[in-house]
């Protein structure tokens, strides 16, 4: 919970600092200098943490289902810490350019896996039709089969 005020009080910062008229120079650069695209890949993965978590409601997560369990594992998969985000987003917050463009592309990659999700709806949905039309057809060949009566041949004896 701690983290997510965090990033949204930093969210606000970066909103007035790019407002701010009179350009300033940039602070020092932070001692591990993520790349621009690094940055965007992880601001994407904060904007699926957030909204997985806000999908469930507080008293109904369970004790996984919380930033103290997502983000550890998150700056794990980077081999960041915490502050090592936070100060590459201050960083980069006083920059508009760089800022926007690492948004831009945290857009891009969100969007790229909202189509793959929706394209394996798709499939999914699709598999379940045939799968669906394929039983239908089944179920008609085997009552056809009981439906028609065979002749049987007369016996011999009549």
């Amino acid at each position: 919970m701690k983290i997510r005020l965090l990033v949204s009080v930093l969210s606000l910062a970066l909103f007035f600092f790019a407002c701010k008229g009179k350009k300033e120079d940039l602070p020092d650069k932070p001692k591990i200098l993520l790349s621009e695209e690094k940055m965007a890949e992880i601001i994407s993965e904060v904007q699926l943490i957030e909204a997985y978590l806000n999908q469930i409601p507080y008293n109904k997560r369970g004790d996984n289902d919380s930033d103290y369990v997502y983000y550890p594992l998150l700056f794990e998969k980077y081999k960041i810490s915490k502050d090592d985000f936070l100060e590459n987003l201050v960083y980069y917050s006083q920059n508009e350019e760089a800022i926007t463009s690492i948004y831009d592309q945290a857009i891009i990659i969100l969007n790229k896996i909202k189509a793959k999700d929706l394209e394996i709806r798709l499939d999914m949905k699709l598999d379940s039709i045939r799968d669906d039309s394929l039983q239908q057809a089944f179920e008609q060949k085997v009552m056809d089969s009981l439906n028609s009566e065979e002749k049987i041949p007369n016996s011999p004896d009549e």
